[in-house]
């Protein structure tokens, strides 16, 4: 499992599943330690991703369970990983 600690109350658990058909990725959205949404992405074949977990917080960082500032959050995050920064903005 992996951790994505976007803000003080913002934190993503993301890990890999498999079955006998298929593998993915899956997120846990905590917001203040609670649980706030599992988001599930299922790959048929492989994915192509510069860095594991790049589409999962994509999907996660447009989910309408996040409110617009947490969903900001969440892009900025993504987008120092991709300028390999380690700023965190909030």
């Amino acid at each position: 499992m992996t951790t994505f600690n976007i803000t003080d109350n913002i934190v993503i658990k993301a890990s890999v599943y498999e079955n006998s058909r298929n593998w993915g990725h899956k997120a846990e959205v905590y917001v203040d330690n609670e649980l706030l949404f599992k988001r599930y992405i299922r790959y048929i074949n492989r994915t192509w991703e510069e860095w594991q977990f790049q589409s999962l917080l994509q999907h996660v960082a447009e989910s309408k369970k996040l409110t617009e500032k947490q969903r900001l959050a969440v892009k900025l995050y993504l987008l120092h990983i991709e300028e390999g920064t380690e700023v965190r903005p909030f």
